[in-house]
């Protein structure tokens, strides 16, 4: 049957009071996951960095999404959901170092966020932009891929390369796109 997961167990927008009220009607268990959260599932450590615990709410649902950190040994993910800035800056002021070897970028690429310290913070090989090929919000803004380019991180964008599937074992990272394949050591 699975779980929903949320930052909040108090809707922040509409759509997520609908989603909320949809899994009690069909006994879909729903918890909230918040900084700190830790667990470990089959090897792959998954730590919670966003949002904080003390019931925060912000302006922007965005800035409710939840952050995870996935490491496998010496190779991590950052999945950043849709934050935008001022959630980047309270989350690097919090951790300090965010370091990731892949990045899902935040908001779809919106200008609302990848600001240039969270870039530098996580400091990622590779950054992935979920967003359609003509995305009516204009996403991803062009100062943000700009950015990423600048670092010289490998920026693949769905709309534009299709499926983007990374794979580790641990100590090396295999990034492939429905177009090409990619690989670090």
């Amino acid at each position: 049957m699975g779980e929903l997961i949320v930052g909040h167990l108090r809707p922040s927008s509409a759509e997520l009071g609908r989603l909320l009220r949809q899994a009690r009607l069909e006994h879909v268990p729903v918890s909230a996951m918040n900084q700190g959260d830790r667990w470990t599932l089959d090897g792959v450590e998954v730590e919670a960095l966003w949002p904080p615990s003390n019931g925060e709410r912000w302006l922007s649902g965005n800035n409710d999404s939840i952050v995870l950190r996935l490491k496998y040994g010496s190779v991590s993910f950052l999945l950043a959901g849709d934050i935008e800035e001022p959630a980047e800056m309270r989350l690097w002021a919090r951790t300090g170092e965010l370091h990731a070897d892949l990045l899902k970028v935040p908001h779809h690429g919106s200008k609302t966020s990848s600001t240039e310290q969270f870039i530098d913070s996580v400091g990622p090989a590779y950054a992935v932009i979920s967003v359609g090929l003509r995305s009516p919000f204009g996403h991803p803004a062009p100062d943000v891929v700009q950015r990423y380019q600048m670092r010289r991180i490998e920026l693949l964008e769905t709309g534009r390369d299709g499926m983007v599937t990374a794979e580790t074992d641990g100590k090396s990272l295999n990034v492939r796109t429905y177009r090409v394949s990619h690989r670090t050591q």
